[in-house]
């Protein structure tokens, strides 16, 4: 009895929970680098899918529960800390609802088409054995990580009077698999083809003996096959009988020679072919072997995981690679084995929802002058037996019916389709919901209770002398103004020139603030609260070197070189690892816009296309700062441009958009004192500048 009091008393005290909350604290910290440094689901297999981390949530709400009696916080002068308690139980029970009983996942539409199912978020192994008459099923969810042991193991027997027992188990995984060759004289013969169809350059290794598509077209070697690129080497002949007409070029004398189709003609090395759409390239005939690596970061997107399992029944197996990845569906692998067959296949599954979504439409919306998107939205219409109704998503714009929730998460290359992200989550969500108000609610109510530790250290503060709060504040001062001083100090390197020494007058900025504009999103607004969010967003604080953002906005657009030199765009190092953080050469966590240009190229446009390309749950730390790099690059380009800043209403335009004071053929045709009036007040600006005198900059901002 007197063991089970200790037990209980250690396991509601306030040590358990100390321990608890800074062991859950570092394993977040821990799970947040490996997810940044690999994947989201390598996190998931070391630390937030462990039994060990559940355990950690469960102490803490049984710790949390015990000090509800343990301290009779049920009394009614107590209640705002019950509330506490009691909201904190109430979103762990409903993150354990979520886990064990919500799902996810995608669903990709083309404009025009209708879908009535998702990819699930969770990948599985699915096995189908049989012996030609019976068939017997298996379906494992698994998880599969970069780091650590990846476990699957099937053991069984097949048959009804003879048993027959076989058992598969995995042996590699290879994340985002990407074959590469490797010269090897006692390897097989390859044939190494380019080409780039897609944009992108495409290498395909053709062994001997094989046949391969490549965009749609069969090519083999030493296999003649109907309809089919055929190429043929023997005895030192090296030839191509191809299945159409076509041509191949001279790199050096741009010359070009017919092939006609079924000839037999003399294989061309490193010359340019063109066979209708695709054009290639035969780099060399080479002996090597294929193995697979997983893939690059920014290449990750284009490959599916390697799976390898070993087989085995009776005293005979084999092994057999599959492929697959989370968001496919793929077709099972197949192998024959002691008189079974063994149907091996791994990827997402399909989920059928109870209504259909068809995608009218697909916008994407860019930043002026670059490829990088600003937003992008998916017009659908939900169609659900009687009930029809069209939809817009976008950014922070959910279509909730259901029980159902979807995001856009992303889109098509060609941008003819989407991506949505599916949560089907009700009461996880509704309960986790009403913890957070509950302990919304609990928090600001314990800074009023009385008796709470709050109130203590306020009582405890009025009841110091004036002469302790002076040089308190003495003390705090002096921290700040050191503070502010190394802060200024950091803010200006890159730049040998004064910023704050060529900018408009705030008393002018300050008038010019209250201008309309109107935002991409077609919102009318002051310019003082552009200014103000695009700063914010760009630099992450309301002022730049002291500047007010109305200054920093317009002094921009008269000195665009001077400002691309500025460090202003934030940019966070740790998010962004060493290797870009080197590559940029961002300090302090910010960087100017020459930084992240070189001799003319985007350095981070290859590496934000690929963040773009994958769907949310796959992005890691990196990825999304990316992204928020990519945006407030772009923010900062429009604002040194002043195409971001939309003044000037176009009369009788159809959809009432507005233009900045660049935009010469939108006026043109209208109204060229427009842009005269636009150049006028720049000059007047650079004028007000140089002679502290703004008479004219004023005259024609009325």
């Amino acid at each position: 009895k007197k063991m089970n009091k200790n037990f209980f008393k250690y396991l509601y005290s306030t040590r358990l929970m100390s321990v608890v909350i800074v062991a859950f604290a570092v394993a977040m910290a821990v799970a947040t680098f490996i997810e940044n440094d690999y994947d989201t689901a390598t996190a998931k297999v070391l630390i937030y899918n462990t039994k060990w981390f559940e355990g950690l949530m469960l102490l803490l709400a049984i710790n949390f529960f015990g000090n509800i009696f343990k301290y009779r916080l049920y009394r009614k002068e107590k209640w705002a800390v019950f509330l506490f308690h009691l909201a904190f139980i109430i979103t762990l029970i409903g993150a354990f609802i979520t886990r064990y009983y919500g799902y996810e996942g995608m669903m990709t539409i083309r404009e025009g088409e209708v879908s009535s199912e998702i990819f699930s978020d969770k990948t599985y192994i699915d096995v189908r054995v049989d012996n030609g008459k019976v068939m017997k099923n298996y379906s494992k969810s698994v998880l599969f990580g970069q780091l650590g042991k990846n476990k699957f193991k099937l053991k069984d027997d097949f048959g009804v009077d003879s048993k027959i027992p076989f058992s598969i188990e995995l042996t590699e995984v290879i994340p985002k698999a990407k074959e590469i060759f490797i010269d090897d004289v006692k390897g097989d013969t390859y044939i190494h083809i380019v080409e780039s169809s897609t944009g992108q350059r495409n290498d395909v290794f053709l062994k001997e003996g094989e046949v391969v598509n490549i965009q749609n077209i069969l090519f083999s070697f030493n296999k003649p096959v109907d309809g089919a690129m055929n190429i043929i080497v023997k005895g030192g002949v090296e030839l191509l009988k191809p299945m159409m007409n076509g041509k191949y070029m001279e790199m050096q004398t741009r010359k070009f020679t017919d092939i006609r189709k079924d000839s037999v003609a003399t294989l061309q090395i490193q010359k340019l072919y063109s066979f209708d759409k695709l054009s290639f390239v035969i780099k060399e005939i080479k002996k090597g072997k294929i193995i697979k690596k997983s893939a690059p970061k920014n290449e990750q997107q284009m490959y599916y995981d390697a799976l390898t399992f070993k087989i085995k029944s009776g005293n005979k197996e084999k092994e057999l690679e599959v492929e697959g990845r989370q968001g496919s569906v793929i077709g099972p692998k197949r192998v024959s084995l002691n008189n079974l067959n063994f149907n091996i296949s791994y990827g997402s599954k399909l989920i059928p929802i109870p209504f259909g979504v068809k995608l009218r439409d697909f916008q994407m919306e860019r930043y002026p002058g670059t490829n990088s998107a600003s937003s992008y939205a998916s017009e659908v219409t939900v169609l659900d037996k009687d009930i029809i109704f069209d939809y817009r998503i976008y950014m922070n714009h959910v279509l909730d019916y259901k029980g159902y929730r979807f995001f856009q998460s992303s889109f098509d290359e060609d941008e003819k389709g989407t991506v949505l992200s599916v949560n089907h989550d009700f009461w996880g969500t509704l309960i986790t919901y009403i913890g957070y108000t509950l302990m919304g609610i609990g928090m600001l109510f314990t800074l009023f209770l009385r008796g709470s530790r709050f109130k203590d250290l306020s009582s405890k503060l009025k009841r110091l002398s004036k002469k302790q709060i002076a040089v308190f504040a003495l003390l705090l001062g002096i921290n700040l103004t050191a503070i502010s001083q190394d802060t200024h100090k950091h803010s200006e390197v890159n730049t040998n020139i004064d910023v704050t020494k060529f900018v408009v007058k705030k008393e002018h900025a300050d008038a010019f603030g209250k201008l309309l504009v109107q935002d991409f999103q077609g919102r009318i607004k002051p310019a003082n609260t552009y200014a103000l969010e695009a700063i914010r967003k760009i630099y992450k604080k309301d002022k730049y070197k002291g500047l007010t953002a109305e200054q920093v906005v317009l002094s921009a657009q008269l000195s665009p070189n001077l400002w691309s030199k500025e460090p202003i765009i934030k940019a966070s190092a740790t998010k962004l690892g060493s290797k870009i953080t080197k590559e940029l050469g961002i300090k302090d966590d910010h960087i100017s816009l020459m930084q992240v240009y070189k001799e003319g190229v985007y350095n981070i446009g290859e590496r934000v296309d690929a963040s773009f390309k994958l769907k949310n749950a796959l992005r890691n730390e990196t990825d999304k700062e990316l992204i928020n790099l990519d945006e407030r690059v772009n923010i900062w380009s429009g604002v040194l441009a002043g195409s971001l800043l939309r003044i000037y209403p176009k009369p009788n335009d159809s959809n009432n958009k507005w233009f900045s004071g660049f935009d010469d053929k939108t006026f043109v045709e209208q109204d060229t004192m427009v842009l005269k009036m636009h150049q006028f007040y720049l000059r007047s600006l650079a004028k007000g500048i140089a002679t502290d005198d703004y008479t004219d900059a004023d005259k024609f901002l009325s």
